[in-house]
């Protein structure tokens, strides 16, 4: 969702993993000792973040152009990623991202 009046503007992102089969299960699970066995799951559940953005214009005229100033949190809630056994860390590494909340600001200066 994204709102715009003015000089000023604000986006909502939701982003939406769906749970899924683990692939490596199998694998871990033949491979694995009885207590590694216990703690596997054939399923990595959903996930879901938040991603929220303010965003200022600020044309300046003239030559000197236009500033485009941005504030945002990635990861709002600084969700929990789903819980995996397999591989080096508690997690998919490869759908997931483990950084977890993130602030950002942005200046873009733009010469018309």
């Amino acid at each position: 969702m994204s709102w715009q009046r003015d000089s000023h503007g604000l986006t909502l992102i939701n982003r939406h993993i769906g749970s899924y089969r683990d692939l490596a299960y199998q694998t871990a699970y033949e491979a694995g000792s009885d207590f590694t066995r216990s703690l596997l799951d054939e399923k990595i559940d959903s996930y879901n973040t938040w991603d929220f953005q303010y965003r200022y214009s600020k044309d300046w005229g003239g030559r000197i152009g236009s500033t485009n100033f941005s504030l945002g949190v990635l990861d709002m809630f600084n969700e929990d990623i789903p819980y995996r056994e397999v591989g080096g860390r508690d997690y998919d590494t490869v759908v997931f991202d483990g950084r977890g909340r993130r602030i950002y600001a942005r200046v873009l200066w733009q010469i018309q």
